[in-house]
């Protein structure tokens, strides 16, 4: 789900139920839809927070109309 005007969310794509000591997060960006640059890979999120084991997936995601938007992965685990 995106907004045309602004976006401000957080989606949960996965979750084992176990508490997490740890968090990572990895991002990219995009300006006036014409550059992206970044990594918002779940490895480099886990790797990020040091995680061994990962307990939760969530992409958290922001824009506003379109000439800026963020993307990021972000893992929680031990």
């Amino acid at each position: 789900m995106q907004g045309s005007i602004y976006t401000d969310q957080t989606v949960g794509f996965y979750s084992n139920g176990q508490e997490s000591k740890k968090e990572g997060e990895a991002c990219a960006y995009s300006a006036f839809g014409l550059l992206a640059w970044g990594d918002a890979s779940v490895r480099k999120s886990q790797s990020q927070g040091l995680i061994y084991k990962i307990n939760t997936i969530e992409q958290v995601s922001f824009s506003i109309l379109g000439c800026y938007a963020k993307v990021c992965t972000v893992t929680k685990g031990n």
